[in-house]
């Protein structure tokens, strides 16, 4: 695919040069380490992604329309912008590495890919930019809707995907349980057991339990996988201490909660 992409890449480079296309206009300069960005077409890292795509794609459909609008148009720089958004989306998919803004006040916050643009925001801003990118779009499940949009691909049971989803909390617990072949597996044969309309939350909470012991292992033992892998023999003594960590967790939580109960219920 390298060999491929740098022979692509050479040709490109001489058909650019040879339309005037390689030379790149001042406002679309910057610095070596800005404007990063995961190629489309190639799936491959380029540091000044405005730069290469003019230099190196000019003949792909898509640089073709950048390239047919002005220079400083906001036009052209939305569909650069777009286009990087495209790139990246493909490894936020898996991990969110380059989202549209980081917080460095909260490292750890959870990003959510807009269904229009692909671009990944934050989990409680998701909603502001929708109203921009998809003016006429329902806000109500913002969340739940972009987060069961990076699953679409997934063979997943379309009834547990249907009606168990859209009640699960869109936080990184029920992400790991949407992701996991056997803890679908496992709901989608609850759901079909159990064929009660209330069930449809009792499938959630257990597989959001089961997601939330899969993650404490991958804390214990970080090359883990999947749920599967942790039912091996050997994983036996560290399924036992995670679910002892996991107990203790929902116990306090539990008191938490009853006590923040109480103290309402005196006040």
């Amino acid at each position: 695919m390298l060999i491929i992409h740098k022979a692509n890449l050479f040709c490109n480079s001489l058909k650019c040069s040879l339309l005037g296309f390689d030379k790149l206009p001042k406002d679309e300069r910057v610095e070596k380490n800005q404007n990063q960005g995961l190629l489309f077409f190639y799936e491959v890292d380029v540091l000044n992604f405005a730069r290469h795509l003019l230099r190196n794609h000019c003949t792909e459909p898509e640089v073709q329309n950048i390239i047919s609008h002005p220079t400083k148009s906001c036009v052209r720089k939305n569909l650069i912008t777009n286009l990087r958004k495209r790139g990246n989306y493909i490894r936020n998919v898996i991990k969110c590495v380059k989202p549209m803004k980081k917080s460095n006040v909260y490292p750890h916050i959870d990003y959510l890919p807009c269904e229009k643009c692909l671009g990944f925001y934050s989990r409680k801003q998701l909603w502001k930019h929708k109203k921009t990118c998809q003016p006429l779009s329902d806000t109500a499940n913002t969340q739940v809707q972009s987060q069961n949009f990076m699953l679409r691909n997934l063979n997943i049971d379309k009834k547990l995907k249907d009606e168990v989803f859209p009640k699960m909390r869109p936080d990184k617990i029920s992400l790991e349980a949407k992701r996991d072949t056997l803890i679908c597996a496992f709901g989608a044969q609850y759901l079909r057991i159990h064929r009660e309309k209330h069930f449809v939350n009792v499938t959630s909470r257990k597989m959001r339990e089961l997601a939330k012991l899969l993650l404490e292992l991958k804390t214990l033992k970080p090359s883990l996988k999947n749920l599967m892998d942790c039912l091996k023999p050997q994983n036996y003594d560290l399924i036992v201490t995670a679910t002892k960590k996991s107990i203790k967790l929902q116990l306090y939580n539990r008191s938490l909660w009853c006590s923040n109960i109480c103290h309402e219920h005196q006040h």
